[in-house]
C-alpha cells in the first residue's frame, strides 16, 4: 500500500514548512495599498506572514490564533 505522506514524514523539523498555503507579506502589503484597507482581520494567521505585511504597510491587524502557544510562535516569527 502506498503512503502519500511518506516523503513528508521523512523530513527533518527544519525542512518542514508549517503553513504552506500562506500568502506572502509582499502580497498583503500590495493589497492594503491597492484597496486602501484600514484594518486587517486574519482568522488563520499561519506563521504571521500576513501580519508582517500589515506592519510593513503601517496598517492595523488582528490575528485570531488557535492557542497561546500559536500566538507566541506567531509573535516570534513576526519579529524576524
Amino acid at each position: 500500500m502506498y503512503d502519500a505522506n511518506a516523503d513528508e514524514l521523512a523530513l527533518k523539523c527544519d525542512e518542514v514548512i508549517p503553513s504552506p498555503h500562506e500568502h506572502s507579506h509582499v502580497l498583503t502589503k500590495e493589497m492594503i495599498n491597492v484597496f486602501d484597507v484600514g484594518t486587517v482581520v486574519v482568522f488563520q494567521p499561519g506563521s504571521g506572514e500576513v501580519l508582517k505585511g500589515v506592519l510593513m504597510a503601517n496598517g492595523r491587524g488582528i490575528a485570531v490564533c488557535k492557542s497561546r502557544a500559536h500566538k507566541t510562535w506567531v509573535m516570534k516569527n513576526k519579529r524576524t
